[in-house]
Protein backbone atom coordinates (compact mmCIF):
# COMPACT_ATOMS: atom_id res chain seq x y z
CA UNK A 1 0.00 0.00 0.00
CA UNK A 2 1.45 3.33 -0.82
CA UNK A 3 2.47 5.30 1.86
CA UNK A 4 -0.64 7.96 0.91
CA UNK A 5 -3.27 5.30 1.53
CA UNK A 6 -1.41 4.49 4.46
CA UNK A 7 -1.92 8.01 5.82
CA UNK A 8 -5.90 7.34 4.87
CA UNK A 9 -6.46 4.50 6.37
CA UNK A 10 -4.64 5.59 9.70
CA UNK A 11 -6.83 8.98 9.03
CA UNK A 12 -10.10 6.41 8.68
CA UNK A 13 -9.02 4.88 11.62
CA UNK A 14 -8.97 7.95 13.83
CA UNK A 15 -12.33 9.10 12.55
CA UNK A 16 -14.13 5.92 12.85
CA UNK A 17 -13.07 5.53 16.90
CA UNK A 18 -13.65 8.78 17.73
CA UNK A 19 -15.27 8.36 21.30
CA UNK A 20 -18.14 11.64 19.98
CA UNK A 21 -18.91 8.60 17.25
CA UNK A 22 -19.51 6.19 19.36
CA UNK A 23 -21.84 8.72 21.39
CA UNK A 24 -23.61 9.94 18.61
CA UNK A 25 -24.63 6.01 17.77
CA UNK A 26 -25.87 5.21 20.82
CA UNK A 27 -28.12 8.38 20.96
CA UNK A 28 -29.31 7.90 17.84
CA UNK A 29 -29.30 3.80 17.20
CA UNK A 30 -32.93 3.80 16.53
CA UNK A 31 -33.05 6.53 14.18
CA UNK A 32 -29.79 5.14 12.32
CA UNK A 33 -31.06 1.79 12.29
CA UNK A 34 -34.58 3.41 10.55
CA UNK A 35 -32.83 5.60 8.28
CA UNK A 36 -30.52 2.27 6.52
CA UNK A 37 -33.54 -0.34 7.02
CA UNK A 38 -34.30 -0.77 3.43
CA UNK A 39 -30.86 -0.81 2.76
CA UNK A 40 -30.44 -3.40 5.06
CA UNK A 41 -33.39 -5.29 3.66
CA UNK A 42 -31.99 -5.29 0.04
CA UNK A 43 -28.45 -6.62 1.11
CA UNK A 44 -29.95 -9.52 3.00
CA UNK A 45 -31.96 -10.27 0.22
CA UNK A 46 -29.16 -10.12 -2.40
CA UNK A 47 -26.85 -12.63 -0.45
CA UNK A 48 -29.20 -15.20 -0.92
CA UNK A 49 -28.64 -16.95 2.59
CA UNK A 50 -29.93 -20.21 3.82
CA UNK A 51 -29.95 -21.87 7.52
CA UNK A 52 -26.89 -23.04 8.97
CA UNK A 53 -24.52 -20.71 6.29
CA UNK A 54 -21.37 -18.80 7.92
CA UNK A 55 -21.51 -15.43 6.80
CA UNK A 56 -18.89 -12.76 6.95
CA UNK A 57 -19.84 -9.02 7.24
CA UNK A 58 -17.22 -5.89 6.96
CA UNK A 59 -17.65 -2.46 8.17
CA UNK A 60 -20.33 -3.71 10.53
CA UNK A 61 -20.72 -0.67 12.14
CA UNK A 62 -23.44 -0.78 15.34
CA UNK A 63 -24.97 -3.56 14.31
CA UNK A 64 -26.51 -3.23 10.73
CA UNK A 65 -26.70 -5.72 8.58
CA UNK A 66 -24.92 -8.14 10.45
CA UNK A 67 -27.99 -8.48 13.48
CA UNK A 68 -30.45 -9.06 10.76
CA UNK A 69 -27.77 -11.63 8.95
CA UNK A 70 -27.92 -13.59 11.54
CA UNK A 71 -30.91 -13.95 12.33
CA UNK A 72 -31.31 -14.52 8.27
CA UNK A 73 -29.12 -17.72 9.12
CA UNK A 74 -30.44 -18.98 12.33
CA UNK A 75 -29.53 -20.42 15.52
CA UNK A 76 -27.27 -23.18 13.21
CA UNK A 77 -25.81 -19.99 11.39
CA UNK A 78 -23.03 -18.17 12.16
CA UNK A 79 -21.99 -14.33 11.87
CA UNK A 80 -18.26 -12.31 12.15
CA UNK A 81 -19.51 -9.03 12.52
CA UNK A 82 -16.51 -7.10 11.82
CA UNK A 83 -15.31 -3.03 11.72
CA UNK A 84 -11.96 -1.31 12.67
CA UNK A 85 -14.22 0.96 14.96
CA UNK A 86 -14.41 -0.70 18.36
CA UNK A 87 -16.53 1.51 20.11
CA UNK A 88 -18.99 0.73 17.48
CA UNK A 89 -18.46 -3.11 17.60
CA UNK A 90 -19.63 -2.46 21.31
CA UNK A 91 -23.05 -1.00 20.43
CA UNK A 92 -24.00 -3.99 18.03
CA UNK A 93 -22.73 -6.58 20.34
CA UNK A 94 -24.92 -5.23 23.12
CA UNK A 95 -27.67 -5.09 20.97
CA UNK A 96 -27.10 -8.75 20.08
CA UNK A 97 -27.01 -9.55 23.37
CA UNK A 98 -30.65 -7.94 24.37
CA UNK A 99 -32.09 -9.83 21.23
CA UNK A 100 -30.12 -12.97 22.33
CA UNK A 101 -28.29 -13.47 19.56
CA UNK A 102 -26.04 -16.82 20.50
CA UNK A 103 -25.00 -16.93 16.75
CA UNK A 104 -22.47 -13.49 16.28
CA UNK A 105 -19.30 -13.14 16.65
CA UNK A 106 -17.35 -9.53 16.88
CA UNK A 107 -13.88 -8.93 16.07
CA UNK A 108 -12.03 -5.33 15.64
CA UNK A 109 -9.95 -6.62 12.31
CA UNK A 110 -8.19 -4.50 9.36
CA UNK A 111 -10.40 -5.42 6.31
CA UNK A 112 -7.57 -5.01 3.66
CA UNK A 113 -5.79 -7.95 6.05
CA UNK A 114 -8.36 -9.87 7.09
CA UNK A 115 -7.35 -12.44 10.36
CA UNK A 116 -9.10 -15.55 8.35
CA UNK A 117 -7.84 -18.58 6.39
CA UNK A 118 -8.44 -19.12 2.78
CA UNK A 119 -12.43 -20.40 2.15
CA UNK A 120 -13.91 -19.98 5.08
CA UNK A 121 -17.30 -18.22 4.99
CA UNK A 122 -20.28 -19.25 2.53
CA UNK A 123 -20.91 -15.58 2.32
CA UNK A 124 -19.70 -11.91 2.77
CA UNK A 125 -21.57 -8.57 3.24
CA UNK A 126 -20.60 -5.08 3.69
CA UNK A 127 -22.93 -2.47 3.27
CA UNK A 128 -22.24 1.31 3.14
CA UNK A 129 -18.35 0.26 3.73
CA UNK A 130 -16.44 -0.44 0.55
CA UNK A 131 -16.09 3.00 -0.45
CA UNK A 132 -13.81 3.86 2.50
CA UNK A 133 -11.79 1.27 2.21
CA UNK A 134 -7.92 3.34 2.02
CA UNK A 135 -7.59 0.53 -0.77
CA UNK A 136 -10.67 -0.73 -1.72
CA UNK A 137 -8.99 -2.96 -4.32
CA UNK A 138 -7.06 -4.88 -1.82
CA UNK A 139 -9.76 -5.51 0.95
CA UNK A 140 -12.47 -7.20 -2.24
CA UNK A 141 -8.69 -9.18 -2.80
CA UNK A 142 -9.17 -10.09 0.48
CA UNK A 143 -12.86 -10.58 0.46
CA UNK A 144 -12.60 -12.99 -2.11
CA UNK A 145 -9.45 -15.19 -0.40
CA UNK A 146 -11.49 -16.22 2.76
CA UNK A 147 -14.78 -17.07 0.75
CA UNK A 148 -15.69 -20.35 -0.02
CA UNK A 149 -15.69 -21.81 -4.01
CA UNK A 150 -19.06 -21.00 -5.16
CA UNK A 151 -19.49 -18.93 -2.13
CA UNK A 152 -21.36 -15.33 -2.70
CA UNK A 153 -20.10 -11.62 -1.73
CA UNK A 154 -22.70 -9.07 -2.12
CA UNK A 155 -21.37 -5.06 -1.40
CA UNK A 156 -23.50 -2.18 -1.11
CA UNK A 157 -22.74 1.84 -2.37
CA UNK A 158 -24.61 4.68 -2.58
CA UNK A 159 -25.56 5.48 -5.84
CA UNK A 160 -26.75 9.16 -6.71
CA UNK A 161 -30.34 10.75 -7.05
CA UNK A 162 -30.37 12.84 -10.05
CA UNK A 163 -29.60 16.28 -7.50
CA UNK A 164 -26.65 14.61 -6.50
CA UNK A 165 -23.99 15.58 -9.30
CA UNK A 166 -20.56 15.96 -7.23
CA UNK A 167 -17.81 14.20 -9.08
CA UNK A 168 -16.19 11.72 -7.51
CA UNK A 169 -13.04 12.87 -6.11
CA UNK A 170 -9.73 11.38 -6.93
CA UNK A 171 -7.98 8.47 -4.90
CA UNK A 172 -5.81 8.17 -2.68
CA UNK A 173 -6.21 11.56 -1.02
CA UNK A 174 -9.79 11.37 -0.15
CA UNK A 175 -12.79 8.49 -0.14
CA UNK A 176 -16.78 9.34 -0.98
CA UNK A 177 -19.93 7.66 -0.10
CA UNK A 178 -20.42 7.96 -3.95
CA UNK A 179 -16.86 6.41 -5.19
CA UNK A 180 -18.83 3.01 -6.98
CA UNK A 181 -22.21 6.01 -8.22
CA UNK A 182 -21.34 5.23 -11.68
CA UNK A 183 -22.76 2.06 -13.12
CA UNK A 184 -20.70 -0.57 -13.82
CA UNK A 185 -17.35 1.02 -11.25
CA UNK A 186 -18.62 -1.27 -8.88
CA UNK A 187 -18.64 -4.31 -11.10
CA UNK A 188 -15.85 -3.65 -12.66
CA UNK A 189 -14.09 -3.61 -9.57
CA UNK A 190 -15.54 -6.82 -8.11
CA UNK A 191 -14.40 -8.33 -11.10
CA UNK A 192 -10.59 -6.79 -11.37
CA UNK A 193 -10.24 -8.66 -7.63
CA UNK A 194 -11.25 -11.98 -9.58
CA UNK A 195 -15.46 -12.29 -8.47
CA UNK A 196 -17.18 -13.81 -11.15
CA UNK A 197 -20.70 -13.85 -12.35
CA UNK A 198 -21.04 -10.59 -11.19
CA UNK A 199 -24.58 -8.90 -10.70
CA UNK A 200 -24.77 -5.36 -10.46
CA UNK A 201 -28.03 -3.07 -9.86
CA UNK A 202 -29.21 0.75 -8.73
CA UNK A 203 -32.23 0.65 -6.46
CA UNK A 204 -34.43 3.26 -5.36
CA UNK A 205 -35.13 3.08 -1.72
CA UNK A 206 -36.67 5.10 1.06
CA UNK A 207 -34.69 6.85 3.77
CA UNK A 208 -36.57 7.57 6.54
CA UNK A 209 -36.13 9.44 9.82
CA UNK A 210 -38.38 8.96 12.95
CA UNK A 211 -38.88 12.38 13.61
CA UNK A 212 -39.10 16.29 13.03
CA UNK A 213 -36.85 18.15 10.66
CA UNK A 214 -35.30 19.68 13.76
CA UNK A 215 -34.16 16.25 15.15
CA UNK A 216 -33.16 15.25 11.90
CA UNK A 217 -30.93 17.98 11.88
CA UNK A 218 -29.69 17.60 15.38
CA UNK A 219 -29.18 13.64 14.29
CA UNK A 220 -27.16 14.64 10.99
CA UNK A 221 -24.76 17.23 12.58
CA UNK A 222 -24.09 14.59 15.48
CA UNK A 223 -23.11 11.90 13.04
CA UNK A 224 -21.06 14.30 11.11
CA UNK A 225 -19.31 15.74 13.75
CA UNK A 226 -16.00 13.48 14.18
CA UNK A 227 -15.11 13.88 10.37
CA UNK A 228 -12.49 16.37 8.83
CA UNK A 229 -14.66 17.92 5.61
CA UNK A 230 -11.77 15.98 2.92
CA UNK A 231 -12.71 12.90 3.87
CA UNK A 232 -16.15 12.59 3.17
CA UNK A 233 -16.94 9.00 5.30
CA UNK A 234 -20.01 9.51 6.93
CA UNK A 235 -22.20 7.22 5.31
CA UNK A 236 -23.91 8.90 2.24
CA UNK A 237 -23.91 12.42 3.98
CA UNK A 238 -22.06 15.75 2.95
CA UNK A 239 -19.76 16.95 5.20
CA UNK A 240 -19.85 20.70 6.26
CA UNK A 241 -17.75 20.70 9.27
CA UNK A 242 -14.49 23.69 9.04
CA UNK A 243 -16.29 24.76 5.83
CA UNK A 244 -16.22 28.86 5.07
CA UNK A 245 -18.55 30.59 6.92
CA UNK A 246 -21.08 31.63 4.13
CA UNK A 247 -20.28 27.95 2.11
CA UNK A 248 -21.45 26.29 5.88
CA UNK A 249 -24.56 28.49 5.74
CA UNK A 250 -25.32 27.67 2.65
CA UNK A 251 -24.65 24.00 2.59
CA UNK A 252 -27.07 23.80 6.22
CA UNK A 253 -30.06 25.36 4.67
CA UNK A 254 -30.00 23.15 1.72
CA UNK A 255 -30.45 20.22 4.15
CA UNK A 256 -32.12 21.51 6.69
CA UNK A 257 -34.90 22.53 3.63
CA UNK A 258 -34.80 18.86 2.03
CA UNK A 259 -35.72 17.57 5.44
CA UNK A 260 -38.34 19.98 5.62
CA UNK A 261 -39.22 18.91 2.42
CA UNK A 262 -39.71 15.41 3.17
CA UNK A 263 -41.55 15.73 6.73
CA UNK A 264 -45.25 14.44 6.60
CA UNK A 265 -46.22 15.85 10.91
CA UNK A 266 -44.47 12.14 11.59
CA UNK A 267 -41.19 11.17 10.25
CA UNK A 268 -38.88 12.82 7.51
CA UNK A 269 -38.47 10.20 4.25
CA UNK A 270 -35.96 10.99 1.43
CA UNK A 271 -35.43 9.42 -1.53
CA UNK A 272 -31.90 7.77 -2.11
CA UNK A 273 -30.38 5.70 -4.39
CA UNK A 274 -28.03 2.40 -3.72
CA UNK A 275 -25.86 0.14 -5.77
CA UNK A 276 -25.68 -3.29 -5.13
CA UNK A 277 -23.77 -5.79 -6.50
CA UNK A 278 -22.92 -9.52 -5.92
CA UNK A 279 -20.28 -11.98 -6.86
CA UNK A 280 -18.96 -15.23 -6.68
CA UNK A 281 -15.76 -17.27 -6.11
Amino acid sequence: MSLARERLKERIRKDWNAPVLADAYRKWDKEETSWGREATEVIVRRANLEPGMTVLDLASGHGEPSLALAQAVGPEGHVTATDTASGLLTIAKAKANRMRLRNMTFRRVDGHDLPFPDSTFDRVTCKWGIMYFADYAQALRESLRVLKPGGRATFLAWGRTQKQAQPKPSEPEITSPFAFADAGSLTAALEEAGYTRVEEEQVAVSLVFPGTPERCWEWFADMSAPFEPDESVNKGTVHIKDAAQEQRKQASGQVRAGFKKGYDGKQVTLPGVIVVASGRR
